[in-house]
């Protein structure tokens, strides 16, 4: 629902998904084809995700299709799966730029207008297997997971002006996502195994 240039969203703030489900670092390559006006499909493929230092070993592969009613840019649909190792860089692989924790994500978004109003929606579904010791309080392998959902609304009021309602639900089991993905905390000074909030 949301773009990194603020520009481009229908909203001034940042919301959950993007503050937290989301991944916020993605490097790599991506291959667009459209195969009508309508219908098109995605492949990424990159260095992990919010990955500050990547080995380049592993790589995250992604997939998605999309769908624009009549072929309009305003109206779509659009669904993304992504899977691959992420650098390990915890517990007794911390510094070894160890490949490893498997992260897997699914989202489905979309937006419709009509008129003066501006529906948005996301569906966002996570896992990432870290090791035992990586989670605080965690003695066995976790598998990690977090659910996001989102529905953005605005209605145009013209001269610059519009009317804005937002509702968002996160869930994060062992909290892997709401304390952050744990290569940002070392950089924020945080380090140390994520806190276990199950």
């Amino acid at each position: 629902m949301e773009f990194l240039d603020g520009s481009q969203n229908v909203t001034a703030s940042r919301g959950l998904l993007f503050t937290y489900s989301d991944p916020f670092g993605q490097v790599g390559v991506n291959w667009h084809h459209a195969f009508s006006p309508s219908w098109s499909t995605d492949f990424w493929a990159f260095n992990g995700e919010d990955r500050l230092k990547d080995n380049n070993h592993g790589k995250t592969l992604g997939l998605g299709l999309t769908y624009n009613h009549r072929g309009s840019q305003e109206r779509y649909l659009s669904l993304h799966a992504y899977r691959g190792p992420e650098q390990d860089g915890l517990g007794a692989a911390v510094g070894t730029g160890a490949e490893g924790r498997q992260r897997e994500r699914v989202c489905l978004m979309g937006q419709w207008v009509w008129g003066a109003s501006t529906l948005q929606g996301e569906i966002s579904l996570g896992r990432e297997t870290f090791a035992a010791g990586d989670i605080l309080g965690a003695t066995d392998p976790v598998k990690a997971a977090w659910r996001g959902y989102g529905l953005i609304w605005k209605l145009d009021l013209g001269r610059g002006m519009g009317l804005f309602a937002r509702g968002e639900q996160l869930s994060d089991d062992a909290g892997v996502r709401l304390s952050l993905d744990p290569s940002i905390r070392e950089s924020l000074g945080l380090g140390g195994p994520t806190p276990h909030f199950g």
